[in-house]
């Protein structure tokens, strides 16, 4: 009996550690140095190194190493334009390569600085942002043209391109313009006077600052939101990238990688498996979330970057909220929720919008967990109490035909 106890044991301890094992960052490719950009084209993973080029993949784990043509091989960022990728320099100006990263050519004709600390592109345009201001090219980088004026600023830390609109981040603040840099309005009010990146996804900017966390508009800058909630403090984010329902930012000074759905206001860590925190870039490419840090490239699975999954595929009779688990918990405990089938004869409507939202004990709202359509179905969600004090807590999930309210713990 002890030896048939043994059996059961075993296995189960093995699938136990096969399962932890397998949900965190491993490295991938043999590079061990500093991972500043990245870009996806033709199925392409195109990775820039600071000091030895780049390095490109189809599969996310067999990488070929790439420098042909360049001259300085500290590339600090990447672009896509087309085809087209475009990699920007420390010394030796913007490289373009039309052939997946095999192969680069120097593209420099126009530009006053070969200093290139970000690049983005929108329409056909490409912008690189320099030592001495804003440059774009309307032919592929065949020439470039100073774009920006002196009250923008000549070191430009960060850039997005997007529907006709430039928005730059220098020392001197946040800047937009709509005519190509015929006129730039500061829109720095309300954020982070040192902006380390940038992008645009769905009519929205992104922005993470050198020590703020991140911050978001929706209307070109006339305001901003805070994101902060969730990062560690004091640190700069210096990679942010979107996709779907989720915003991933690089943290630098051992920060790690966070994502956000944007439906929530926290940032979750994601840091299981990452020996180097020095994060610089993340970018998703073929169902993984890819990593740049300064000892190397790191993959994870893109199905662990979720604080909503669907767990069963049974569909349950009716609705139900389940009690949290662990409870209490510290910091980040799992929700369980079932979403009938409005078709079993209980229910009369469903328009399908689930929400769910954390409340403390005087009925603030803290966080929404949950707010989108959902198939019937059983699911989980994960909320992080990582920035909170410890104490009760309630959540409650809300359809046009059910709600209900339990409370948890969380204990520090």
């Amino acid at each position: 009996m002890k030896n048939l106890k043994k059996l059961f044991i075993f296995p189960a301890f093995l699938f136990f550690f096969i399962q932890t094992a397998s949900s965190q960052w491993l490295i991938c490719g043999n590079y061990t140095g500093w991972v500043s950009s990245f870009v996806v084209t033709n199925n392409v993973l195109v990775a820039g190194t600071y000091g030895s080029g780049a390095y490109y993949t189809s599969n996310g784990t067999d990488w070929t190493y790439s420098a042909s043509g360049m001259t300085d091989l500290k590339i600090i960022s990447m672009t896509l334009n087309g085809n087209d990728i475009y990699s920007g320099s420390e010394t030796g100006g913007v490289y373009r390569s039309n052939d997946n990263g095999i192969n680069w050519t120097p593209i420099n004709n126009g530009l006053t600085s070969f200093e290139i600390h970000t690049l983005c592109s929108n329409t056909g345009n490409v912008y690189a942002g320099t030592n001495t201001g804003v440059f774009m090219t309307t032919n592929n980088g065949n020439n470039w043209e100073l774009i920006s004026v002196p009250s923008v600023g000549y070191t430009i830390f960060a850039l997005t391109a997007y529907n006709n609109k430039i928005i730059s981040a220098s020392a001197y603040g946040v800047f937009i313009t709509t005519n190509s840099g015929a006129n730039w309005n500061n829109i720095t009010s309300g954020t982070s006077s040192y902006i380390y990146s940038m992008t645009n996804f769905n009519n929205a900017v992104y922005a993470g600052s050198s020590a703020q966390g991140v911050f978001k508009t929706t209307n070109d800058g006339l305001n901003w939101i805070h994101l902060n909630s969730g990062l560690p403090g004091g640190k700069a984010v210096r990679g942010i990238f979107c996709k779907t329902e989720k915003i991933f930012a690089a943290v630098y000074n051992s920060g790690g990688i966070y994502y956000l759905p944007t439906s929530g206001n926290t940032w979750i860590p994601a840091n299981e498996g990452l020996t180097q925190l020095t994060c610089l870039m993340v970018i998703p490419f073929n169902n993984y979330i890819f990593a740049g840090t300064s000892s190397g490239i790191f993959r994870r699975p893109e199905s662990e970057f979720s604080s909503i999954i669907k767990i069963n595929q049974q569909i349950p009779d009716d609705y139900r909220l389940f009690n949290n688990y662990p409870n209490p918990f510290n910091p980040a405990t799992k929700i369980k929720f079932d979403i009938p089938n409005p078709e079993n004869g209980k229910i009369k409507t469903v328009n399908g919008l689930v929400v769910m939202k954390v409340y403390n004990i005087l009925g603030k709202e803290i966080e929404t967990l949950v707010n989108e359509n959902l198939n019937p179905g059983t699911y989980e969600v994960t909320f992080n109490g990582y920035k909170l004090s410890s104490g009760i807590y309630f959540y409650r999930l809300e359809t046009v035909n059910f709600s209900e309210t339990r409370r948890m713990i969380l204990l520090k």
